[in-house]
């Protein structure tokens, strides 16, 4: 147990110290970040005016708060898939990958360090975002710290298991990852970032509450608005996803990390 602790802290300064060396890249995602969700922050501002919402009464009723939360939900949900895919692209580029993989640290390790070190990146500029928009556009979030943390956790797990089948895939196919990209098709479209899920088809709606992102960005609006009708169900669907997205990603990760060595494309991009 000390020399997982000792290998994650030596990880986590790697990743600080690569992450403060590119100052200008670090500068840019965060602006980036910052930009989008003020596009939300507008585009509420604008919808408001003089009209009601009675869709979103089940959220709080009020527009500003859905919409800078389904745009948090959106950059947490990004970072969270994509975090084992840019991992390996960028140990690809580099042709560090075999190095990483030949590490006396098992592959599980490897992945764990990834895993929170990613998570703490997210954990940081996540609450950041939420104490600037709340002071800067006095967005009425009805925060439960507590929950907002649980949902931060338990709502990880079901992303970084579709992160990592993502990583597998893009071992073999070396670019393109259709996990990732199916499932932030689908979410942007039927989980309930822009719109209630309850105005799509009733057919539509069944299926989309069994999509984990549905509901990570449901119990993630309930922390921050005060909406917790369905918060206990999304606790215990999150946690029910966590371990089957995680034993799912590992399984598609080891097959596509398998494959790689054998065919001898670790190094290729």
């Amino acid at each position: 147990m000390r020399s997982f602790f000792v290998g994650l802290t030596l990880y986590l300064r790697r990743e600080f110290l690569e992450l403060i060396t590119y100052r200008l890249a670090l500068t840019i995602g965060i602006v980036s970040a910052a930009v989008g969700i003020i596009q939300f922050a507008f585009l509420a501002i604008f919808l408001q005016q003089g009209n009601s919402f009675p869709s979103l009464e089940n959220y709080g009723g009020n527009v500003m708060a859905f919409l800078v939360s389904g745009a948090l939900f959106t950059g947490f949900m990004s970072s969270a898939l994509s975090s084992f895919s840019q991992l390996i692209t960028s140990e690809q580029r580099t042709g560090t990958l075999e190095a990483v993989l030949t590490t006396p640290f098992s592959i599980g390790r490897v992945i764990a360090y990834a895993a929170v070190s990613s998570f703490i990146q997210l954990a940081v500029s996540t609450f950041l975002m939420i104490v600037l928009f709340g002071f800067v556009f006095s967005v009425p979030f009805n925060i439960n710290l507590w929950q907002l943390i649980l949902v931060m956790v338990i709502g990880y797990f079901p992303l970084v298991g579709l992160g990592l089948a993502g990583g597998g895939v893009l071992l073999v196919t070396k670019r393109g990852d259709p996990v990732t990209w199916l499932l932030t098709t689908f979410t942007t479209l039927f989980s309930g970032v822009l719109y209630p899920v309850e105005i799509l088809p009733q057919w539509l709606q069944n299926i989309s509450w069994y999509v984990p992102t549905t509901r990570v960005l449901s119990a993630l609006r309930g922390a921050l608005t005060g909406y917790s009708s369905m918060f206990t169900l999304d606790t215990i669907y999150l946690l029910i996803s966590s371990v089957v997205s995680m034993v799912l990603g590992l399984l598609v990760f080891r097959w596509g990390l398998n494959r790689a060595i054998r065919d001898g494309s670790t190094t290729s991009y």
